[in-house]
């Protein structure tokens, strides 16, 4: 009887699981492994962090950093989307926010997440480039297997 190399077995068995799990990462910056659901990933208040222009990160002077730190991005479990959104008031130059309501929901294959404010019919796709629990990289509005050049990056509020 041939003794076993417990050595080799091992070390077979971490390569077959590096590359079971190099082939479930479904977004192109990661994460390739998560124990959080995808919902439970999304469901969070977010602030944009930064955006980039093919590739290069768009700079903010000093009324659009107010204009971000003004806004947020709310997902909730059940499929309610809250967005405020900050602008510059022209006369006064204070910081004003408005409210829009809607919803959300993956694409079917759950690269995309699709969005509807309310009162319209139409869902727009934005690319999942990155699903973190507290962060995420949302490519610019895309037709189908479209890589996005304009992208943001959202962090946990």
């Amino acid at each position: 009887m041939k003794k076993v190399n417990l050595k080799l077995i091992a070390v077979a068995m971490g390569f077959a699981m590096a590359f079971s799990f190099s082939s479930c990462k479904k977004y192109e910056e990661g994460p390739a492994l998560s124990l959080a659901g995808k919902k439970g990933r999304v469901v969070n208040v977010w602030k944009l962090d930064k955006v980039f222009s093919d590739g290069v990160e768009v700079t903010c002077d000093a009324d659009c950093q107010k204009i971000r730190d003004a806004g947020s991005t709310e997902y909730t479990k059940d499929g309610k989307a809250v967005w405020i959104n900050g602008s510059i008031d022209p006369i006064t130059g204070n910081v004003v926010t408005t409210t829009a309501n809607g919803v959300w929901e993956f694409s079917d294959d759950k690269t995309e997440l699709m969005l509807k404010l309310e009162g319209s019919n139409d869902f727009w796709g934005t690319k999942i480039l990155k699903l973190k629990s507290k962060e995420m990289w949302l490519g610019g509005v895309t037709t189908k297997d479209q890589d996005p050049q304009d992208y943001q990056i959202y962090v946990q509020k």
